[in-house]
C-alpha cells in the first residue's frame, strides 16, 4: 500500500459517510502538516507500519516514534458525534485553506448537520470543488477541515454533559459559550451575504 493512497489523497475519496473517520493531522518540522483520516477499525495497516512509511517517502520527520506518537495521541482523543437523524442540529463550519501548489487560498461559510448519518465531508468536498473549479489536493483539505470541525463540536459537547453545544461565531454575544444556541436562520440579511459565500484568493508569498 502506498502512501497515497493510505492518505486518500485519490480525487475520488471514497469514505462511506457511516464509517468511522478520524483526521489525522501530523507536524512536519520543515513543511505544511501531513492531513490524513484514520478508520481505528481497519487492521490492516498499523500505525508503527504507517509512521515508517510516512517517514520513508515524506521524510524530514523526528523518528518514527514521533509520528506514531502523534497519530496514536488523536486516534485515542477521538469524539465521536452520535447520529440523530429525527432532529436537525447545524453547526457552522468556516474553511480557511491554502495550497502551496497553486498559490489558491479558499475561504468560506455554511451551516453543517454532524448528526445525519447521511451527511460526508468527502462528498460536500467533492460538490464544492467541482462547483469552484478547484484541483483534488483541496478536496482532502476541505473534507479534513470539516471533519477537524466536526471532531472539536463532539468535545465540546461532551464537555457539556452530552449537549450539542455550536461554536462561539453562531451565538448571539449575550450567550454564554457553553450554551446552546438558538435555531439558525437561513435568510442572510445583506451585510452577511459575502461571508456565506465561498471566495477564492491567491496567496501572497514572503
Amino acid at each position: 500500500m502506498s502512501l497515497r493512497s493510505f492518505q486518500l489523497f485519490s480525487p475520488d475519496l471514497d469514505i462511506s459517510p457511516r464509517e468511522i473517520i478520524v483526521p489525522i493531522s501530523v507536524t512536519h518540522p520543515n513543511g505544511p502538516p501531513e492531513l490524513l483520516f484514520w478508520n481505528p477499525l481497519d487492521r490492516s495497516v498499523t500505525i508503527h507500519s504507517f509512521a515508517r512509511l510516512l517517514c520513508k517517502e515524506v521524510g524530514g520527520f523526528p523518528s518514527v516514534e514521533y509520528v506514531s506518537a502523534m497519530v496514536s495521541q488523536q486516534i485515542q482523543s477521538f469524539e465521536r458525534v452520535p447520529p440523530s437523524p429525527d432532529e436537525q442540529k447545524l453547526l457552522e463550519i468556516q474553511l480557511d485553506i491554502a495550497d502551496e501548489g497553486t498559490g489558491i487560498v479558499l475561504r468560506d461559510r455554511f451551516l453543517y448537520d454532524p448528526h445525519c448519518p447521511l451527511n460526508s465531508p468527502e462528498q460536500f468536498a467533492h460538490v464544492l470543488c467541482a462547483d469552484m473549479g478547484l484541483p483534488p489536493p483541496f478536496t482532502v483539505k476541505i473534507a479534513h477541515a470539516i471533519r477537524t470541525q466536526v471532531l472539536e463540536y463532539a468535545r465540546r459537547s461532551r464537555a457539556a454533559g452530552g449537549t450539542p453545544v455550536a461554536p462561539a461565531a453562531m451565538c448571539p454575544s449575550p450567550v454564554a459559550p457553553a450554551a446552546v444556541c438558538p435555531p439558525p436562520v437561513a435568510v442572510r440579511p445583506p451585510h452577511e451575504l459575502a461571508s456565506w459565500t465561498p471566495r477564492l484568493h491567491a496567496s501572497r508569498c514572503g
